[in-house]
Formats: C-alpha cells, sequence, structure tokens
C-alpha cells in the first residue's frame, strides 16, 4: 500500500513540476522558481567558463568523440539522431560505443557512479529498469554496437575503448559533460518549440544560457518540416557558429511490445485510439497519431522517463475501453518502460520513428565521412 501511495505521490509531484517549467500551469510558486533560475544561470555559466579557462580540464582520448545534446531538458528528439548516427557509422565500418547517462535507470546515477554495460554489441545485458529506458532502446534497435549506461562518462569512454576496441565514441545528452572533450558538438534545437519559456531551469526548461549555441560545431534542427520560426532564425544568426542542418521524424508502421505484430501506420486511420506516454514533448507524439487519421479519444500524459504501474495501465484501459477505443498506442521509449506482466484489456502498440535529413544533407554526410575518416 506504501509503495504504490509513494509511486503515486511521486508521479503527481514531477507532473506539477513538469507542467510549470513548460509553463502549462502558472502559479504564485513560479516567481521563486524565477529567482532561483538566476542562481543556476550564474552557477552554469561560472563552471563552463572555468573550462574554457583551462582551470577544470577536459580529458582527450586518442579517437573521434561525437557529443550530441540539447540546452533543454529534452523535446528535441535526441535519442532517434543518437540512433541514427551510430547506425551509419557502423555502416561505414566503425566499431562505435553509446555513453550514455541511463536517466530513469534505478540505480541512482551520481558523476562517480560506475559504469555499467547494456549490450556489447551482440547481446542485452542489462534489463531497462537497470539500464535506463533510453541506452535500452538504443541497445534493442543496434547491433554491433556497444551501449554503456552510468553518470561517469570519462570511465565509459576507457571501459569502451579497452574492453571492446571502439573507435568512435558517441556521448550521448553530452553537450553540458564537460570532462570529455569532443572533437564534434552536435547541438540539436527543437524548432517549433526551441527553448521553452525563455528561462533557465528551474522556472524553464533551459539548461544553459541560449548564448551556449555558440560553442556547437554543428546544430541540428530537429521536427524542422513545415515549420518557420523567425523568432529562433533571429538567435541562430547572432549566437551559432556552426553550419546548420534540419531533420524531421517520420515513421511508417505500429509494433506489439513483444516485437511480433507489425502494422502500418495507415491501419489506424479511422480507428477509435488512446494514447499514453511519459515523455518531455507529449504534443510530438500525439500529432503524429491524430495526423495518421486516427480518432484519438483521449491522452494520458505522465512525467518523462516515467515508469508504469500494472495498475496504472489497468485504470488506461478501463477509462479508454469505456470511451469505446479500439487500441491504445504509446512511444517507443515508453514501452521499455511497461511492467513485465503486462495484460491489457485493449490491444496495445507503439510508434516506430526514425529520423530524415531534410536540409544540409551535404553537411551531415561530410560529417560522417570525417569521423569515417579519422584514425587513431
Amino acid at each position: 500500500m506504501w509503495q504504490k501511495l509513494r509511486h503515486r505521490l511521486n508521479r503527481d509531484l514531477r507532473t506539477w513540476a513538469s507542467n510549470l517549467i513548460v509553463d502549462r500551469r502558472k502559479g504564485l510558486f513560479s516567481f521563486t522558481l524565477l529567482c532561483l533560475s538566476f542562481f543556476f544561470r550564474l552557477a552554469v555559466s561560472c563552471r563552463r567558463l572555468l573550462y574554457d579557462l583551462g582551470i577544470f580540464r577536459s580529458a582527450r582520448l586518442n579517437c573521434p568523440v561525437i557529443c550530441v545534446g540539447n540546452l533543454t531538458v529534452g523535446g528535441t528528439g535526441k535519442t532517434p539522431v543518437v540512433e541514427y548516427l551510430a547506425r551509419e557509422l557502423t555502416a561505414r565500418g566503425r566499431r562505435v560505443a553509446i555513453l550514455s547517462r541511463g536517466y530513469g535507470s534505478k540505480h541512482r546515477l551520481f558523476s562517480g557512479s560506475k559504469p555499467r554495460v547494456v549490450s556489447d554489441g551482440r547481446r542485452i545485458l542489462l534489463k531497462a529498469e537497470e539500464a535506463g529506458d533510453e541506452p535500452f532502446m538504443l541497445a534493442k534497435n543496434l547491433e554491433n554496437v556497444v551501449v554503456i549506461s552510468g553518470g561517469n562518462r570519462l570511465q565509459s569512454a576507457f571501459l569502451a575503448r579497452e574492453n571492446y576496441g571502439c573507435n568512435v565514441l558517441i556521448l550521448d545528452d553530452g553537450f553540458q559533460y564537460l570532462r570529455l572533450r569532443s572533437q564534434i558538438s552536435l547541438l540539436l534545437i527543437n524548432k517549433p518549440n526551441p527553448f521553452g519559456n525563455g528561462h533557465l531551469l528551474p522556472r524553464g526548461v533551459l539548461r544553459e544560457p541560449i548564448s551556449a549555441m555558440g560553442k556547437a560545431t554543428h546544430i541540428l534542427l530537429t521536427r524542422a518540416n513545415s515549420v518557420s520560426n523567425e523568432n529562433l532564425n533571429l538567435l541562430l544568426k547572432k549566437y551559432a557558429r556552426a553550419p546548420l542542418m534540419e531533420s524531421c521524424l517520420v515513421t511508417s508502421e505500429l509494433r506489439s511490445p513483444d516485437g511480433v505484430t507489425f502494422l502500418p501506420l495507415k491501419a489506424v486511420e479511422g480507428k477509435r485510439v488512446a494514447t499514453f506516454s511519459g515523455i518531455a514533448n507529449p504534443e510530438s507524439f500525439e500529432d503524429f497519431i491524430n495526423s495518421a487519421g486516427a480518432c484519438v479519444l483521449c491522452n494520458h500524459r505522465f512525467p518523462d522517463h516515467h515508469s508504469f504501474s500494472s495498475e496504472e495501465i489497468d485504470q488506461i484501459c478501463k477509462k479508454s475501453t469505456g470511451l469505446l477505443a479500439e487500441m491504445l498506442i504509446t512511444t517507443e521509449k515508453d514501452v521499455v518502460r511497461l511492467p513485465n506482466d503486462l495484460i491489457g484489456a485493449l490491444p496495445i502498440f507503439y510508434l516506430r520513428i526514425h529520423v530524415k535529413i531534410i536540409k544540409g544533407l551535404e553537411t551531415w554526410e561530410n560529417l560522417l565521412s570525417d569521423l569515417s575518416k579519422q584514425t587513431e
């Protein structure tokens, strides 16, 4: 009983905090968070300055390191980009390792936590709750790619090099990880909603000031199809010093959690469906389902990286069944956080997505070519 109560309180608190920082909800507490954002800005700016001045030192490895990250706390579509990058480099003959922070795992991942091998490139060695949802999903989708989870990505890098012979390292969510120097820093920016309300944590979604985009060697605008953002263009002209690329997310199918059943996306056209998700940007996922022609009856939203209980899935099924839904649809990140004993009253499918470069393809190909040619 107490465990269920704690799970629910934790979920409700995280939902409240998330809604506050993305301005889905406002309150008197907003001013307090705004004051705290000032001190957070001061701390992160001083930290980066100390690295720039060489007072804090970054380790340099004798192999290519590419950092993929963002200025915000999520919602840029980073995981599909990391998967696409790893897949392309592997196809070019590189031995790739993905170094992930492993957020959402049951281990508390402080900077000193020991690295754990999620996949050695042949087998998945950890469960999703041990690895974290994102590294587990990457390990499941990528063959011949080493995936390591842990707060100390410098130790993870040494492990990948010494134990697995990896010659390209992808630093997942690494724009703020300055202990390991990267030759290429790929910054992702969500074009429709790049910086939330413009405030830093905890009042907004920014991890660093917008001016930090000047540290990137390459910038990839995500979810950029059919979107124009003049304010973002002005900020890019002011701060960015890197070549720009644009991408979108595309999908063609739905899959069952066990991976046995595949449906084309057009199968939801005219269907009465409900969605549930625990991601930073649920609107983008929900737009996919709406644009496919489904009749969406309700959207169940949970905090980012939420671990679903059997009781929660039962509640979602009961509510959706009451609305005469024919199926439930969730995201690929969420499906790895479903309970093992899942028995739903409705069929559940997840949306399989991948990245497509729609602008700056030559820049992207040159990036891959340079990484493929670099020798140790």
